[in-house]
């Protein structure tokens, strides 16, 4: 698929999710069937990142597990 750029520089991407809710102890979110209910990881995101002239991003990460959030 190719993409036409609309914005021509480079890109930090504020606001990113990763999660994967296979791990052992599993996840809080999403639940199982949804849409989302899949593992959403680093080499996932950059794959498709890469095309759009990303070159950073801060995950946010919002767990209402103790100690997840570090």
């Amino acid at each position: 698929m190719t993409v036409t750029p609309l914005y021509n520089s480079t890109i930090i991407d504020s606001h990113i999710r990763l999660f994967d809710p296979h791990r052992p102890q599993g996840a809080p979110w999403p639940e199982p069937g949804g849409t989302f209910h899949a593992a959403h990881l680093p080499e996932h995101y950059w794959k498709l990142a890469a095309e759009h002239h990303v070159i950073g991003a801060i995950t946010a990460k919002a767990c209402p597990w103790r100690g997840v959030n570090v």
